[in-house]
């Protein structure tokens, strides 16, 4: 099950499994935080990282599975607008083999 935003943002869930959601060990400053206004791509960027890190899945396996470029991948989860289209949500879903509801949950 992913890691939801409300879920994240609560602190529904065990310490430990959301330490790879911290920028850097010495800062833990979340990479959502509840006091930023919601930020679509970021959520997306988000949900897609869980899902993949979830699977055990690298950026590079995730990539070509894909078919899209790691750069994109990485970009499209550090949530840098301009990344995000229709074509690599249909692929990133197919990919990560989730609901489209999966990748948007948080968005909508």
């Amino acid at each position: 099950m992913a890691l939801s935003i409300i879920q994240f943002r609560t602190g529904a869930c065990e310490e430990n499994s959301v330490d790879h959601l911290f920028a850097r060990e010495s800062e833990r400053k979340p990479l959502l935080s509840a006091d930023e206004p919601r930020n679509t791509t970021k959520v997306f960027g988000f949900n897609v990282r869980a899902l993949r890190e979830q699977r055990g899945m690298s950026r590079r396996q995730l990539s070509k599975l894909a078919d899209l470029d790691e750069t994109q991948i990485s970009a499209i989860e550090a949530g840098l607008p301009g990344w995000v289209d229709l074509t690599s949500i249909v692929r990133i879903k197919a990919s990560l083999g989730v609901t489209y509801h999966d990748l948007i949950g948080g968005i909508v």
